[in-house]
């Protein structure tokens, strides 16, 4: 009976090895995994991968007083219009956080995307001598919650007709 005790006991040894290492593998193969993950989050800077990401998606802290870049076309005859983007479409949710770059691109890059922003807002580019990113500050009544603009200031300004080269008459061709 002894022996027969002894092979229980070894038995249940075993089966517990095979458990922890059942465990152990489950436990590796989770690590794994949850490290890949992050790794493609922490990799990728154009999906939403929400709560693994630090973007506020639902809320904003409001304060008395807020700053923030607005994209204006700037008419022929001087008339100013702010370009109206669809927060709501994907492709523009992150357009106002790109106004900031504007100066640190070259002019014709700066040309292309107004142009395209004025395009996806249904504004002939045509019609627009030059497009200025303004930095706004706002004041909030706390009672109201009605808001009134403080200042507004041209940050960048892009001229949207590049400098034309026209042949003087008689002169030929330009060179």
């Amino acid at each position: 009976m002894a022996a027969g005790g002894r092979d229980r006991s070894g038995r249940a040894r075993d089966a517990q090895d095979r458990l922890d290492r059942r465990e152990a593998h489950l436990a590796r193969w989770v690590t794994v995994v949850v490290v890949a993950v992050l790794l493609g989050v922490a990799h990728d800077d154009e999906t939403e991968l929400w709560p693994l990401t630090a973007y506020r998606l639902f809320s904003g802290v409001r304060t008395e007083s807020q700053v923030s870049l607005e994209l204006v076309a700037v008419g022929a005859d001087g008339t100013r219009a702010p370009v109206p983007l669809d927060e709501h479409d994907q492709v523009l949710a992150t357009t106002s956080h790109q106004y900031r770059l504007l100066r640190e691109v070259p002019p014709a890059r700066q040309r292309e995307m107004a142009a395209a922003w004025l395009g996806l807002a249904g504004i002939d580019v045509a019609d627009v001598e030059s497009v200025e990113v303004e930095r706004v500050r706002r004041t909030m009544d706390a009672r109201t919650l009605d808001e009134r603009v403080t200042d507004r200031r041209v940050v960048v300004q892009i001229a949207m007709r590049a400098a034309e080269r026209r042949p003087v008459a008689g002169a030929g061709e330009a060179p």
